[in-house]
């Protein structure tokens, strides 16, 4: 008797549900390398673990030309799986200047998305965060989102920084050889040296004489 009620309090979690609104827009491509008409697409997500069906659930888009798309009767989407609808099948154009999308159960917006300048060949995709673009297109399979860009600042390195990152042995074999060159008395220049030397060679002479002529 215990497991005729233990199975009767599991069965909701295997039995297929229409009630359930985990389903929601997973990624979307506006602005195919192709045909608009033959290659734009529509990804659904099922983020629980039980079957649900579609049957009269809605998509529409928002802007321009406005088309809704019903869901047929034997629609489902798998626990943690994927549904593509392709525009062939909806009827639904996906702007690329700007456009929505948004997904109906019961007559309530259940999620929805809105764009604008749809890059060529980049699908929109769902995170946690908000919906991003990317070149990865994924339908059918979990979504691949780019890391975001690091952005490289510009370094001003003065004469210091520039030593620091020599290392401290060049530092210090930089320091040693200024100091030592501060000790070093600065040469004087030849020319004025030979006439210092002419001129005191001269006064001797002519002091040598007038010493000379005195005495005798």
């Amino acid at each position: 008797m215990a497991a005729f009620y233990l199975s009767l309090l599991l069965l909701p979690l295997y039995a297929k549900s229409a009630a359930i609104p985990s389903v929601t827009l997973n990624e979307i491509l506006p602005s195919p390398e192709g045909e608009d008409a033959k290659e734009e697409w529509i990804e659904l997500f099922n983020s629980g673990y039980v079957v649900v069906e579609l049957a009269d659930w809605q998509i529409a888009d928002t802007k321009g030309s406005i088309k809704t798309y019903t869901l047929p009767k034997n629609a489902q989407i798998p626990g943690q799986g994927f549904l593509i609808l392709g525009r062939p099948q909806t009827k639904i154009t996906l702007n690329n200047d700007i456009d929505g999308l948004q997904l109906i159960y019961k007559g309530a917006i259940v999620d929805f998305v809105e764009y604008a300048k749809a890059p060529k060949g980049q699908s929109s995709n769902k995170t946690g965060s908000g919906w991003v673009w990317s070149k990865s297109l994924t339908p059918g399979s979990k979504n691949i989102i780019p890391a975001p860009e690091s952005k490289k600042t510009g370094l001003k390195i003065d004469a210091q920084t520039k030593a620091e990152k020599s290392g401290p042995v060049e530092m210090f074999k930089e320091k040693k050889i200024a100091a030592i060159s501060g000790q070093i008395p600065k040469p004087s220049r030849p020319i004025y040296s030979f006439l210092t030397a002419f001129l005191l060679a001269a006064f001797s002479g002519a002091a040598i004489l007038l010493l000379k002529k005195n005495l005798s």
